[in-house]
């Protein structure tokens, strides 16, 4: 979606409301489609003093499966996103709160796709305490334990020989 800024770069102290949905569903991460719906987008671009700032919050409900259990984990995303809008860096400095826009538009679903991604965990849990699967024969051990021995450490193998 693109933003046209020239009511704000030319009039000071105004002010681009935006409220609108973008739609990620083909964005893989990590080999998963975690955006299943629609993300909401809200904010606005305005002028301070010659500034131009764009400030978003973004709600993105992701559905994603534990990375102990297996089961499936749905919540929602939300980041806010804070930039300054510029035509050019002087000196090429980049830093984390600055969009470099080409013309007087702006994209914001690169902005709002970059962020998301960068703010996405490695691995979720369906609970703190999720217990995962039994690594012998693939038990849920949330739904309690499994009838599987432990698995004897092979250093005791000769040990358990004199035993017997």
């Amino acid at each position: 979606m693109k933003i046209d800024l020239k009511p704000v770069i030319f009039a000071p102290d105004t002010e681009i409301p935006i409220d609108c949905r973008l739609d990620f569903r083909e964005e893989e991460i990590n080999g998963e489609h975690l955006f299943y719906k629609p993300v909401s987008v809200s904010g606005s671009v305005k002028n301070h003093a010659g500034i131009i700032e764009m400030f978003l919050d973004v709600s993105a409900p992701v559905k994603t499966a534990c990375a102990r259990c297996g089961k499936e984990v749905l919540f929602n995303k939300i980041i806010q996103i804070d930039t300054v809008l510029v035509k050019e860096l002087e000196n090429g400095d980049e830093t984390e709160n600055i969009t470099v826009i080409s013309g007087d538009e702006v994209e914001i679903d690169e902005i709002v796709r970059s962020e998301l991604i960068l703010n996405m965990d490695m691995a979720y849990l369906c609970s703190e305490d999720c217990k995962g699967l039994c690594p012998q024969c693939g038990h849920d051990l949330n739904d309690g334990p499994c009838s599987c021995k432990p698995p004897m450490d092979d250093r005791f193998a000769e040990l358990l020989k004199l035993i017997k």
